[in-house]
């Protein structure tokens, strides 16, 4: 019987653990005793320390162990950890885990909505298969190491993009619903969207747009996929891009909405909760949304150290204001 090893977020762990135990494995809380073990952080910091600390999983794994790690950190990080491993003789696969569908208020509920890519060497990759058919519903093989953080990194950046963008429709919509009701039925223009009316609903671009705009009209903000979640997809793209020494506007500027968002409350919500950025503070405070918060928000760069980045004296109240102003927030 195999036996089974995890560390992280509970949400991504429950799943993990329910998956396998109906696959008769068996989970143990010694990683030293484990025949496999997975790791899902939300940040590369904890990862980082996970791995790489005096008592941790490369030190107490047992040698030819097998450890997997579902979380989204910078392709550079994950070829370090790939190198590491091979060192101390553990086989290390990068398996960033996505959802099909990240509204679903369930979101680990189903293997069917649950997919990854996969990267590493083709032993390890072997080795760790039988575990991931378990888990997954759609294994994507990358190559090497480092190869699929980069495919999940380009996901994450057209997903949070596409939250954005849907928000900002949404939005639009919301504000002009009594010049848009002539142009549509009184019905939702959403197949099954449980809103009942065209006002707030836009029409969809895209069959994805269309799953994120429903669950904005819905208000469905509750979910297993958490913006906590998405920062840190974003927080592995946005390493990625400065590894390779590029600049992305529109990944800073959506990583800077679903920060706002953590801030005043929402962090645990579902991504399609970036539409309350845009609501008034009634319609945001059922998902404890608190605005008062948005005092201690501040727009920065991610390169610190830049002499050109961002800085707190460019943006003073009287900007504040005219943000809060222009965006609705």
């Amino acid at each position: 019987m195999a036996t089974f090893y995890f560390a992280g977020n509970k949400s991504v762990g429950d799943y993990v653990r329910d998956r396998l135990e109906a696959a008769d494995c068996f989970e143990v809380y010694d990683p030293g005793e484990a025949s496999v073990c997975f790791t899902y952080f939300t940040s590369e910091a904890d990862v980082e320390t996970v791995y790489l600390d005096s008592d941790g999983l490369f030190q107490v794994a047992q040698q030819d162990a097998l450890i997997v790690d579902l979380s989204s950190i910078s392709p550079s990080f994950a070829r370090e950890l790939s190198a590491l491993a091979q060192v101390s003789g553990i086989h290390f696969v990068e398996a960033p885990i996505a959802l099909i569908d990240t509204t679903i208020a369930d979101a680990f509920c189903s293997r069917d909505n649950v997919t990854c890519c996969v990267a590493g060497t083709d032993d390890a990759i072997r080795a760790a298969w039988p575990f991931l058919d378990v888990l997954f519903s759609q294994i994507h093989v990358c190559g090497s190491a480092g190869a699929a953080q980069l495919a999940h990194a380009a996901y994450a950046m057209q997903l949070a993009a596409l939250l954005a963008t849907s928000a900002e429709a949404y939005a639009l919509f919301s504000v002009n619903a009594g010049e848009a009701t002539g142009a549509f039925s009184d019905a939702c223009a959403h197949e099954g969207c449980g809103c009942a009316s065209s006002s707030k609903c836009p029409p969809a671009l895209t069959k994805e747009s269309e799953t994120i705009l429903r669950a904005m009209c819905e208000k469905r903000f509750m979910g297993g996929y958490t913006v906590e979640m998405l920062r840190g997809d974003l927080e592995a793209a946005i390493r990625a891009a400065e590894d390779a020494e590029l600049t992305f506007p529109v990944l800073e500027a959506c990583d800077h909405l679903l920060e706002l968002l953590s801030v005043v409350g929402g962090s645990d919500l579902n991504p399609a909760a970036v539409a309350l950025d845009y609501s008034s503070e009634e319609e945001a405070k059922p998902f404890g949304i608190d605005w008062e918060r948005a005092e201690a928000f501040s727009f920065h760069s991610h390169d610190d150290d830049d002499d050109d980045d961002y800085d707190d004296d460019d943006f003073d109240d009287d900007d504040f204001e005219h943000f809060i102003d222009r965006t609705g927030f």
